[in-house]
């Protein structure tokens, strides 16, 4: 049987706290995704805690009564809200965190992002192996 269904694309932003961190099952650490208007990132308001967030779209109708949606498409790079630091300005400006130059060296990383959270400092090593990022300034950012 064929069944025809008019799907529609639906935007998604999908919010990161610290627990991000410490649970690296990024489907249950990252917070539930939310239906947004619009796919600017300067018009979304972070809630408290959140420290990044990624957009995305599905693809979503209904067929037969039921819900479908796809997996997601149009994945946005990763947004966090801190600073870019090299890893001299992290030697300079954080001197007790050899630990962060020690995951840098084994990353073999030249920057890493600082964010401030609730809960303590998220330091993000930079890879450089493609990841999309994006760091957002704090201080033009809308909170909740």
């Amino acid at each position: 049987m064929i069944y025809q269904v008019t799907m529609r694309t639906v935007s998604y932003v999908e919010f990161i706290f610290n627990d991000y961190y410490d649970n690296m099952d990024a489907e249950k650490a990252e917070g539930n995704p939310r239906k947004v208007n619009t796919r600017d990132p300067d018009a979304l308001v972070l809630p408290r805690g959140c420290f990044g967030f990624r957009l995305f779209d599905r693809y979503e109708g209904v067929c037969e009564g039921e819900k479908v949606s796809s997996e997601r498409v149009n994945v946005s790079d990763l947004y966090l809200v801190g600073t870019l630091l090299s890893r001299s300005e992290v030697a300079e400006y954080f001197p007790r965190r050899d630990d962060i130059l020690k995951k840098m060296d084994i990353a073999e990383a030249t920057s890493v992002v600082h964010c401030s959270a609730p809960n303590g400092d998220i330091w993000h090593i930079i890879e450089d192996k493609g990841e999309g990022l994006t760091v957002l300034n704090p201080s033009q950012i809308a909170r909740a």
